[in-house]
């Protein structure tokens, strides 16, 4: 694809598999395998898409996919397919190794650095031998200190090898005239965007940040409003781009109540305001274990309390006698929520809330 004065290919490393419920967390498979069917292991199948720039002056590879160094075991466990590998794409397209000047990792999760070495006669080797590799500091910090969450994801043979070819990135920066990184924690802290720009036009590599992406593949939106709206305008950094969402707002189901739920707080960028309700503490009590409940204490909220978020983030200090106008707006938001999702706490039921949608038996 041609982007102004650049060249731009996607290539590909294959497919591999995972799990359909560690995809869409608490979507129940029932609506996403109507688009999406899994395999009899209820894996789905996901591409393993790598980007190249050709500025006229840099070759830069955006991402090397899953590569081939999982043994037997693992490479059926993650269905790694490779009917086309990063190799032969990029020699389809003109480019030798040597022919990469510059390897941009958007993270560290073996899918994304998989062909950053090779195997050597036994020895790992950087697979791009001219190549500056680009990372964020944070991200390679990550994933030397994994946890028990994300360790599998990260296999520092993948990339460890390439150190001395490597350079650490510190939040967004211009790699060349055109070509920048941009952090997008999410999926991981230190995550990084490609945003590529060249006589008016631009591509943008969002890498895993995307769930979802209905609004820039077209995908038809539900018919009923949901929570979700469209940042898109944020991630390709629209100018005067705004977070579409005027506050986030918090209910909790009170101890013993199985139907219905209040709403608690209401959050905007740098107040939150909890509103009156009771809720469930230790109170400097232990903890439970080993099975044992531990010693709660309920506590009433009995005023609006409100917070600043961008100096307090403990919520240590009660500052509504302060700011009795940020009250005043953040009970306005509150109202607007309880007409539309109702609050048990108030008895009221919103004018927006439906009935689940259920299965057919």
């Amino acid at each position: 694809m041609k982007l102004g004065a650049f060249k731009v290919h996607a290539v590909s490393d294959g497919f591999f598999h995972l799990d359909g419920g560690q995809m869409f967390s608490v979507v129940p498979k029932v609506l996403w395998e109507k688009r999406i069917p899994a395999d009899h292991r209820n894996r789905l199948k996901l591409g393993l898409t790598s980007l190249v720039i050709q500025t006229g002056r840099e070759n830069i590879l955006v991402e090397t996919g899953i590569g081939d160094k999982f043994d037997a075991k693992y490479s059926e466990i993650y269905g790694i397919e490779h009917a086309s590998n990063l190799p032969d794409e990029l020699r389809k397209i003109g480019l030798a190794p040597d022919d990469i000047d510059i390897v941009i990792n958007t993270h560290l999760h073996f899918d994304h650095c998989g062909w950053n070495v090779r195997n050597d006669g036994g020895k790992l080797v950087p697979s791009f031998p001219r190549a500056r590799y680009l990372i964020q500091r944070g991200d390679w910090e990550d994933a030397h200190h994994a946890t028990e969450r994300n360790r599998a994801s990260y296999l520092e043979s993948f990339f460890e090898p390439a150190l001395g070819q490597t350079e650490f990135l510190d939040g967004d920066t211009e790699i060349v005239p055109g070509v920048r990184v941009e952090v997008g924690p999410g999926h991981t802290r230190w995550m990084q965007c490609v945003r590529v720009e060249s006589e008016g036009q631009m591509v943008y590599y969002p890498s895993d940040l995307l769930p979802t992406i209905a609004q820039v593949i077209g995908a038809n939106l539900p018919k009923h409003k949901i929570d979700g709206l469209d940042i898109w305008p944020l991630l390709v950094g629209q100018r005067g781009a705004q977070n579409p969402h005027e506050a986030y707002f918090f209910y909790g189901v009170p101890f013993g109540v199985w139907v219905g739920a209040e709403l608690e707080s209401v959050r905007t960028s740098r107040w939150k305001l909890i509103l009156p309700h009771t809720y469930r503490t230790l109170g400097g009590h232990k903890p439970g274990m080993d099975g044992w409940p531990g010693q709660y204490q309920r506590q009433p909220v009995l005023e609006p309390e409100l917070y600043d978020m961008a100096n307090d983030m403990e919520e240590r200090y009660n500052v509504a006698a302060k700011h009795p106008e940020e009250v005043r707006k953040m009970l306005a938001l509150a109202e607007q929520c309880r007409e539309d999702l109702g609050d048990l706490a108030c008895q009221r039921k919103g004018s927006g809330v439906r009935e689940p949608g259920r299965v057919a038996e």
